[in-house]
């Protein structure tokens, strides 16, 4: 059976408001020509999707010495490292929207902080340390989307993540794994992705225990989330990860014919 959901009409809130393109380039004129300079090497393909990925550091490179408090008023008190990624993730969502020809469109925010995308599209935004990603996609056969990136786990972080968000057969991979920290980075990766794709969905926190990674093929990059046979209303769907310069990058899709996990 396949899970009913509902999806919500989003009025555009966000109408009307600059984007962060024209936020920056007020507050520093000089960024106008070289903001494409932060646009990293396309980090995950999919033919379906449109992923843009945008370098935290040469940002911060390019911002230097500029306030950013009037450029994120809504997290005006964070830490400037914070502010940054935020931005960052604006600027990639703006570069996908500018690729797909969407040049007047903007990603909005509710009021708890969830993006709002544009009327008709869907996407996600994720960052880490050093890089923020964002991909988006056109609401019809593709229904959401999740992305997540993590900098690969030290060995201390690696307990954590084994004790907290896998389950005993996820654990037994490790044991078999030449490098459990980056499998371990890729598993947890691929259920925050998850997460987000499915949430817009089902309108609930999913645990990370309610799904297990299966069939992951380190040759053709590919994965399959598979919910337990308690979790009814969640739905099994495949996803992508690369992993480079000492991170990992997950992308989940969920699609109209993703049909109920069997249990």
């Amino acid at each position: 059976m396949t899970p009913t959901y509902k999806m919500e009409s989003r009025q555009d809130a966000h109408h009307g408001a600059a984007s962060m393109f024209q936020q920056l380039y007020h507050a520093a004129p000089w960024i106008r020509c070289a903001l494409q300079s932060t646009e990293t090497e396309p980090t995950l393909w999919h033919l379906d999707t449109t992923t843009v990925g945008v370098s935290i550091d040469r940002l911060g490179t390019l911002l230097e010495g500029l306030s950013l408090d009037a450029l994120v008023p809504m997290i005006g008190a964070a830490s400037r490292a914070r502010q940054l990624s935020f931005i960052a993730g604006r600027v990639a969502s703006e570069m996908a929207l500018r690729r797909l020809g969407l040049i007047d469109e903007i990603v909005g925010r509710d009021p708890t902080g969830i993006p709002l995308w544009p009327t008709g599209w869907c996407g996600s935004i994720a960052h880490s340390h050093r890089i923020a990603v964002a991909t988006i996609s056109e609401i019809g056969a593709i229904r959401s989307l999740g992305i997540d990136v993590e900098d690969v786990v030290d060995r201390v972080a690696l307990q954590d993540v084994s004790a907290i968000c896998l389950l005993e057969s996820e654990r037994q991979m490790l044991t078999h794994s030449a490098d459990p920290e980056v499998l371990a980075t890729v598993l947890f990766s691929a259920k925050e992705a998850y997460y987000k794709a499915v949430h817009p969905l089902a309108r609930r926190f999913v645990e990370f225990t309610e799904v297990t990674i299966e069939d992951l093929d380190w040759k053709l990059q590919t994965f399959r989330v598979r919910p337990r046979r308690s979790a009814v209303d969640l739905i099994e769907v495949d996803g992508r990860f690369v992993v480079r310069d000492a991170a990992a990058v997950t992308l989940v899709v969920t699609r109209d014919r993703e049909q109920g996990s069997p249990g």
